[in-house]
């Protein structure tokens, strides 16, 4: 199988043409961050991006050269991911970092490193070994993880009406994050998470069953954005799926 760096899904231009007519422009309150193309949930005008899985803040410097300018608060667990997410954030007041993961319950536990961008708390699938020859490796590190909403308070300190949005990418954990934030999901405007159709990551949950939940939590889907492919079969490995509270709509 491939193991090419996984490539993001290309909108034919003429598509992404029509897509960016139809932004919310960037400022203060409003940011269309496409992922990897079209609108998103940045349109929810979210105050408060956290964002769980920052890895080098990729995500957090495509907001700031998109326009956003509110709060960003990012969490990586790894010690040398985190070294470079710092970095990116240093100049930068309003983005906050955190060296611990998220998840349903705080605890120390290994997480699989050495795998670039696809470094997990969970294994390896045979389905992911068979796609990937990176997953051979198996190299751990103990980690922090602590619950979201254990660390809210902290998040929205300051922020006199917070809209936070979610931004999930902790390969094939991302249920596990989201239980974490116990009732105070309910504060959240917005998210965005890694489903998968086809699971590289054992015991990760697919598609039909993260959706679930975040639909049981009042989300609806906005958009879902094809992340990986099969270059043999063209099927989607994962998408990006966009979501927001109907009520938190731009009026």
């Amino acid at each position: 199988m491939d193991e090419r760096t996984p490539r993001r899904y290309r909108c034919p231009s003429a598509l992404r043409r029509g897509l960016r007519r139809t932004d919310v422009p960037a400022g203060g309150r409003h940011v269309s961050l496409r992922p990897p193309c079209g609108r998103t949930a940045g349109e929810v005008r979210g105050e408060l991006r956290l964002r769980r899985g920052a890895n080098a803040g990729q995500y957090g410097r495509r907001l700031r050269q998109l326009g956003y300018t509110g709060r960003i608060v990012s969490f990586e667990p790894t010690e040398e991911a985190f070294g470079k997410l710092e970095k990116a954030a240093k100049d930068d007041p309003e983005w906050w970092v955190f060296p611990f993961a998220l998840g349903r319950e705080e605890a120390t536990q290994s997480m699989h490193v050495g795998w670039a961008t696809m470094n997990s708390l969970l294994g390896a699938s045979d389905y992911g070994k068979e796609r990937y020859r990176r997953f051979a490796k198996d190299r751990t590190e103990e980690i922090e993880i602590r619950r979201l909403d254990s660390v809210m308070d902290k998040a929205l300190a300051g922020l006199t009406d917070p809209r936070p949005y979610l931004k999930m990418d902790t390969q094939g954990y991302d249920l596990e994050v989201f239980a974490g934030a116990g009732d105070r999901i309910e504060e959240f405007v917005g998210l965005q998470s890694e489903v998968a159709v086809l699971r590289l990551y054992e015991g990760s949950p697919g598609m039909s069953e993260a959706v679930a939940a975040y639909e049981d939590s009042g989300f609806g889907i906005t958009g879902m954005y094809p992340v990986t492919r099969e270059d043999t079969t063209g099927r989607v490995v994962e998408f990006d799926c966009v979501m927001m509270r109907a009520a938190a709509a731009p009026k």
